[in-house]
């Protein structure tokens, strides 16, 4: 992810200052290096579903730098604008044109339902600058006190590189389902994912460049909290395609099956400041 920043920033995954705009109004302008406002997944594991990342989520930016001036006028609204250096870019490019502004809309009428609306624009430097405009919709609704689903729907839209009177669009879908077997101790999550880029602007295919990347994607995870700060989280994990498309060795495969298993154990250092009398 970081892969095209300079050698200072490739260590850097956030990084920021807030400053609180008036006494009276949750007004905060924050400028720095920060997680992403786009997306369901972030690229810190114990914060997200599953073990493995959505191919949504590794097409979109997991952080990104600039000023982001937010609102929360109460505990169910919560709104941002946003300019930025880049589309998940801490340095500015030398040939990049223009500023990219992005928006995003939060609401959590209550602790069962949420809504959120994060969107983006700006020019993307491939070759020439090309206008990319990109939405992010998702939802996050509990059924039960052990299940919740989270829905998310995504749509980019981009200048073609060799006509600029022509739309590339790409689009994925998010579905998980989470339940609680044990609350606190066991949980299982169910994902699916489906993922269409007609015109390969994110993922070219080996040996194929005239076939249109279209996946889908399931997994099924099994989480584990023996102590607190602690997780085990195993996931098998399903990705096909109606052509050949994913390497196993040499050859490449329509359907690629993997399994999972990660650790992860939270430090936590804070100490409480005493009360005022």
């Amino acid at each position: 992810n970081l892969a095209k920043e300079a050698k200072w920033a490739q260590n850097i995954y956030e990084a920021n200052v807030g400053f609180k705009l008036t006494k009276d109004y949750n007004v905060w302008l924050d400028a720095g290096v920060m997680p992403s406002h786009i997306g369901i997944e972030s690229a810190i594991g114990k914060d997200n579903l599953v073990a493995t990342r959505s191919i949504v989520a590794d097409n979109t930016p997991y952080y990104e730098t600039g000023l982001r001036l937010s609102y929360k006028p109460n505990a169910h609204w919560y709104l941002a604008m946003l300019t930025l250096t880049g589309w998940q870019r801490i340095t500015v490019a030398a040939n990049q044109l223009g500023t990219h502004w992005g928006m995003q809309i939060t609401y959590t009428p209550s602790s069962k339902f949420s809504f959120n609306s994060s969107s983006y624009i700006g020019q993307i430097f491939n070759g020439r600058n090309l206008t990319r405009i990109y939405s992010n919709l998702s939802s996050t609704v509990s059924v039960s006190e052990k299940a919740a689903f989270t829905f998310g729907w995504d749509i980019g839209l981009q200048e073609n590189i060799a006509d600029a009177n022509r739309t590339d669009i790409w689009n994925g879908m998010l579905v998980f389902f989470r339940y609680e077997l044990k609350p606190g101790k066991w949980s299982t999550t169910l994902r699916y994912e489906r993922f269409i880029d007609k015109r390969n602007v994110f993922l070219s295919l080996p040996l194929a460049a005239n076939k249109r990347f279209n996946v889908n994607h399931a997994s099924v995870n099994l989480d584990w909290k023996p102590v607190n700060n602690l997780l085990l989280r195993a996931e098998a994990n399903y990705l096909q395609s109606p052509y050949p498309l994913f390497f196993k060795g040499n050859q490449l495969v329509a359907n690629q099956f993997s399994a999972f298993f990660i650790a992860s154990y939270n430090l936590q250092f804070s100490k409480k400041r005493p009360e005022a009398n």
